[in-house]
């Protein structure tokens, strides 16, 4: 077939052969391979590339708020064409690195949600404890997930707060998990003022000031959701709890 003009009356199966072979999530599967060796468009000993696949470009228009929203920004996707493995609902594609404006009000609801959750996990741990009669590979195993759950949302909670701290003090929010390097960024009077709300939540075993409590949960995030790569992992939950709750004072509901 390579080599040779397509028939008219096939063109729209191959234009659909093509299409399929360059849009799917798994380029390099049997079955997209065995497809690209057929297509009159792809080599034949050669799988469809990644940077060969279409990116999705959508256009937008902006659109007047509405409701209460007041300074809020809506908008229409005009143009629906997308790459189809884009998660996305066309105004994003993930694959180019275009992320959207940050979004304060709804970080913040997140967070919120991530901490309120991270407490409920450590009401129901401490219940499972005391009703704990013996100890076996599966209760641990239990324990452990539980324990790493509560610990990641607590530390991304402490995450999105800083970065809506950051916002509302007009600063660019940087692309970093890391606690401590957030926290370097607010203006002095910001770190001021959180850390006379931490002193007044703190407890006296705790770390002296809430810098130290961020320097030492800043790799926590990431070092918890991939603890099987490291021989031990550490956190302070309590601690993150109570910079949570310093932080996120004074910010609305």
């Amino acid at each position: 077939m390579n080599g040779r003009s397509v028939p008219p009356a096939s063109a729209a199966l191959t234009q659909e052969l093509h299409d399929i072979v360059e849009n799917d999530r798994y380029p390099f599967s049997p079955r997209i391979r065995t497809l690209g060796r057929s297509s009159p468009s792809s080599d034949r000993n050669r799988a469809p590339s990644r940077s060969r696949r279409r990116r999705c470009i959508p256009r937008h228009e902006q659109l007047p708020p509405e409701g209460d929203g007041a300074g809020e920004i809506r908008a229409r996707l005009v143009d629906d064409t997308r790459c189809r493995h884009c998660f996305y609902s066309g105004a994003i594609c993930h694959r180019r690195g275009i992320l959207p404006p940050f979004n304060a009000d709804a970080a913040m609801k997140v967070a919120r949600g991530f901490h309120g959750t991270a407490c409920l996990l450590e009401g129901i741990l401490k219940q499972e404890r005391l009703a704990l009669k013996s100890i076996d590979l599966e209760t641990i195993n239990q324990l452990l997930g539980r324990t790493t759950s509560m610990v990641v949302l607590e530390a991304l909670a402490v995450e999105l707060v800083l970065k809506v701290r950051l916002d509302w003090a007009g600063i660019t929010v940087a692309r970093t998990h890391n606690h401590a390097n957030l926290f370097a960024k607010l203006p002095a009077a910001d770190r001021k003022d959180a850390e006379e709300r931490y002193q007044a939540r703190r407890h006296p075993a705790m770390r002296t000031t809430l810098a130290e409590v961020l320097a030492y949960s800043a790799p926590v995030f990431e070092m918890w959701r991939y603890q099987h790569e490291h021989p031990s992992v550490e956190a302070s939950l309590g601690e993150m709890q109570r910079a949570f709750d310093a932080l996120a004072e004074n910010i609305p509901m």
